[in-house]
């Protein structure tokens, strides 16, 4: 485990969300799948809008809150997202496109649940909850919009 701020990993996160959404929006490319294309350009849309909300976020707190560091936060890389891209490309559902953006999600909320626990400070622990609610909320209504895309 590395030291990483507060900020580092909102930085993290927001590019890992930029990164989804550039995969999708490469996805949708793919001119022989239109039902696929209208979840995979809701996918960019929903990624660009988590990135703005973890931006705002970093935007909307304290320097010092930003500034603190974690001794054990989890390493994290972020994906080949190239091969992640062929792979909603060549999708054969909207389900296996939409796990594999779910399990993104779901590292996330693991990540912001994990680093709430180890703080003592309670501004931290707040910040963290609260995005961990946002992305699980943002991915369950990924979720349902999805199937419903799916279901026209």
């Amino acid at each position: 485990m590395r030291y990483k701020t507060v900020k580092d990993i909102l930085d993290w996160t927001a590019e890992l969300h930029r990164q989804l959404g550039e995969l999708a929006e490469k996805a949708a490319d793919n001119p022989n799948r239109d039902r696929l294309k209208l979840v995979v350009d809701y996918l960019a849309d929903h990624e660009a809008r988590l990135k703005k909300a973890i931006l705002d976020f970093e935007e909307n707190t304290s320097e010092s809150v930003l500034s603190t560091w974690f001794d054990r936060a989890p390493d994290f890389e972020l994906p080949d997202l190239n091969m992640e891209a062929e792979t909603l490309a060549n999708a054969d559902d909207i389900e296996h496109a939409i796990s594999r953006v779910v399990a993104f999600h779901d590292q996330i909320v693991g990540i912001y649940n994990n680093l709430a626990e180890q703080t003592n400070n309670e501004k931290i622990r707040e910040l963290f909850e609260s995005l961990a609610s946002l992305e699980e909320h943002d991915k369950l209504r990924l979720v349902r919009n999805a199937h419903h895309l799916r279901d026209m």
